[in-house]
């Protein structure tokens, strides 16, 4: 059943009787006719709207909620077999449409985001105003063949189409909970069902929210849940512990209203009989809220309307509050006799003075409020005269503070946080303003950098409002000094740069230099350069002082030598072919020898990259020998000598032959012998003649005397 905006009536299709057409207690029969409640009473609409194609099936157990966005009732699924006769597939996943009298069939096998809907019956159906769709949970499928079960998938019907939205696990699959829209929470409600654990739940955007209410009915399906628009409530009505409903069905009456429950039950001065599977509606303006049917030991076809006379929960929410915030009074009241006015009394001026059940202030000073209301019907009787009050605090203010403020890294600080008005308790969210963040009322941080840090604090009451705070931590490096001489080696008459470095402490800092080399002079500044006029090794101090008056002293040194010069020396100075010389080069000042070379000298003497060496020369002649030294900075310098050569005078000893002198030797003795055997044949042959002295006489032509022949 839901309520027609449209025709401004009630519509109710189906369910199941157990009379006629061979329909008993034991063997019910589904129903397919349409009647309409308006005015007080009900009208049968089947025989205009029934026919084979333009009216759902007979069933019970369908889901129905009235879509205000579209403008048309809405009715999904339901069984549509006997209890005695169900067969393994007897439940229905259609939806159809009913509007300006007419129903229209939007889907026969309805799919939702392009899955198919599994058949079911006693789903729960309920129109959601804040999303202007209709939100549908659970029910009964088929399980197996010949059996069921029950599901806990959620959907949601906008624009003519299903879709599937998440179900958290926690709510368990179920049939027949009881659910309907609260429009105090602005979320569909739902509770218990079959397979259910007695919990509430709330929908609201596309969540399931689980509540923890202080009081809560049992544990029951197949009650009745609807809205109470006047009463700004939602009310629950009858059900049954278990699907069987051992132990008979629910009578009781209870309300769900700023997340709690209250049973109503002893307050009513009537009330329908206990019963199960009953159906309910309100009219969304509050001119009615109707329950009708339902199974006791039988099926039962009964109506009631909802009176509220002396019944109402007035409520200020929230309170307390903070200055510039919202509070809503709501105090419902209904009597048969005419309109019902409000009066609200005792709140601040333009608080609370519409002659409305619900009402919004937004006070503008902090106090305790007395809120009272009279609410008066159509015959000018007092039907609740009501007390209550509204706390109003100031908005809060915050304080930060932290301990130390400021010191040398790495700094410890504690922070504390304080408060003034507001509504407690409070949260605290804190920036360092190193990029880290804390949280609590007395946090803990340690700076590693130096710095000036802007510190955030914002206090949050439970009530949404929040106040700010700032203070600022300042820390400090470590103090720390050092000097650089460059170069630490410098020639007389180059320059030299002192550089005292510092960081860290408290800027800005002071210099002093002592120890500098003549030629230097001390100055307060970070870096000195000057040239030395004095060789010598100076060893130079620099005092550093930072604004907090830290003092440190460092040192460094800086050799100033002379120039570099190079003498170059031969010993002797004139050898023959063959005599050991020494080569020397002296060298001094510069700032130390890189390379040494030597041009010149004989081809048979090396020596670069030595001071002191002996050679000999294997060449005849006269040598000018020149050397050129560099010094690590580039300076060169250069010698010159003369070296001069002279060949090794004829010598001739026993000892000393060589092999040409024994070839000679050799060759004399043979000629020698050749001789005394031409002698010895002459003598022979006759005494020779003998030549005048000194006379040109040739010699015989038969004397031949060979060339000596070298040995071999």
């Amino acid at each position: 059943m839901g309520y027609d905006a449209g025709d401004q009536e009630f519509v109710l299709f189906g369910g199941y009787t157990t009379v006629g057409g061979g329909c008993s207690a034991s063997v019910p029969c589904p129903l397919r006719d349409t009647w309409a409640f308006k005015n007080g009473a009900w009208a049968n609409l089947t025989p205009t709207v029934l026919s084979a194609t333009n009216s759902p099936s007979a069933r019970w157990g369908a889901a129905a909620a009235y879509d205000e966005l579209d403008g048309y009732l809405v009715l999904f699924g339901g069984a549509n077999a006997t209890f005695a006769s169900l067969g393994p597939n007897p439940f229905l996943n259609d939806t159809w449409t009913f509007h300006a009298g007419l129903w229209s069939e939007l889907c026969a096998a309805c799919v939702a985001s392009g899955t198919p809907i599994a058949p079911r019956s006693d789903a729960s159906l309920a129109y959601d105003r804040a999303s202007g769709s209709a939100v549908m949970f659970g029910g009964t499928v088929v399980a197996s063949a010949f059996a069921t079960g029950v599901t806990n998938q959620s959907f949601k019907f906008a624009s003519g189409s299903w879709s599937l939205l998440a179900t958290p696990a926690a709510l368990s699959a179920r049939s027949g909970a009881a659910v309907a829209f609260d429009n105090q929470s602005r979320s569909v409600v739902l509770f218990g069902g079959f397979g259910g654990t007695g919990d509430t739940w709330t929908f609201s955007g596309t969540t399931w929210r689980q509540l923890a209410p202080a009081t809560s009915p049992s544990s029951r399906g197949g009650a009745s849940l609807v809205f109470d628009p006047l009463n700004g409530s939602v009310l629950l009505f009858g059900g049954c512990a278990s699907n069987g409903c051992a132990g008979g069905p629910s009578a009781e009456t209870w309300e769900f209203s700023g997340g709690n429950w209250v049973n109503l039950t002893g307050q009513l001065a009537s009330a329908p009989s206990a019963r199960s599977a009953l159906t309910g509606a309100s009219d969304p303006l509050g001119s009615a809220i109707l329950l009708v049917g339902g199974l006791s030991a039988t099926p039962l076809n009964d109506t009631f309307q909802w009176d509220q006379v002396q019944v109402a929960t007035p409520t200020v929410l929230p309170s307390p509050i903070d200055v510039g915030q919202s509070s809503q009074a709501s105090s419902t009241a209904s009597s048969p006799v005419g309109a019902l006015h409000y009066l609200w009394i005792g709140t601040q001026a333009g608080c609370f003075s519409a002659d409305l059940p619900i009402d919004v202030c937004m006070p503008h000073a902090a106090g305790s409020f007395p809120v009272s209301v009279h609410v008066t019907d159509g015959a000018g009787l007092v039907v609740l005269s009501f007390a209550t009050s509204l706390a109003v605090n100031p908005r809060p203010t915050a304080t930060a503070q932290a301990a130390p403020t400021s010191g040398t890294v790495p700094l410890q600080v504690t922070f504390s946080a304080g408060t003034s008005g507001g509504t407690a308790p409070f949260t605290f969210a804190w920036v360092f303003g190193d990029g880290s963040i804390g949280v609590g009322s007395n946090p803990e941080h340690t700076y590693g950098a130096g710095g000036d840090f802007s510190v955030h604090l914002w206090a949050n009451d439970s009530v949404g409002v929040s106040a700010e705070a700032n203070l600022t931590v300042t820390t400090v490096a470590p103090f720390v000094t050092h000097l650089t001489v460059l170069p630490n080696v410098v020639v007389l008459g180059s320059a030299v740069t002192f550089y005292a470095n510092a960081s860290g402490g408290h800027g800005p800092y002071t210099e002093s230099y002592a120890g500098l080399p003549p030629g230097c002079l001390s100055r307060n500044a970070s870096t000195v350069s000057c040239s030395p006029t004095t060789p010598g090794l100076y060893n130079v101090r620099v005092t550093i002082a930072d604004s907090a008056h830290a003092v440190q002293n460092v040192t460094g040194s800086v050799d100033v030598v002379e120039a570099i010069a190079l003498v170059l020396t031969l010993s002797p100075t004139t050898v023959t072919l063959g005599q050991v010389f020494t080569v020397n080069a002296s060298v001094t000042g510069g700032t130390g020898v890189n390379t040494l070379r030597y041009f010149g000298l004989p081809s048979s003497c090396t020596g670069n990259n030595r001071t002191q060496f002996t050679c000999r020369s294997d060449l005849v002649g006269s040598f000018t020998v020149n050397a050129t030294v560099m010094d690590s900075s580039g300076a060169r310098a250069h010698g010159s000598a003369t070296l001069t050569v002279l060949a090794a005078p004829a010598t001739s000893t026993s000892s000393g032959l060589s092999e040409l002198w024994i070839g000679v030797i050799v060759a004399v003795v043979v000629v020698g012998a050749l001789l005394g055997l031409l002698v010895y044949r002459r003598r022979r042959r006759g005494p020779p003649i003998v030549p005048p002295p000194h006379a040109n006489v040739p010699p015989p032509a038969d004397l031949y005397v060979p060339p000596p022949s070298r040995p071999r």
